[in-house]
């Protein structure tokens, strides 16, 4: 899938991905239920590798 963003929507992307690991790191602390907390753990993963692959294109590298 492609989707093309103007910088104010890439940037805007890219801190709701922050925001959303940022809130994901205590979530998976406290987890005691290993599926669930495996489960959060693929979701951060893929905030990270999307503000990675954001910020690769914000760096004009495709």
């Amino acid at each position: 899938m492609n989707l093309t963003l103007n910088d104010q929507e890439r940037d805007f992307l890219l801190e709701l991905l922050q925001w959303r690991a940022g809130e994901l790191h205590p979530e998976i602390r406290r987890c005691m239920d290993h599926v669930y907390k495996d489960e959060l753990k693929s979701k951060l993963q893929r905030c990270e590798a999307l503000r990675e692959r954001l910020k690769t294109c914000a760096a004009g590298v495709d």
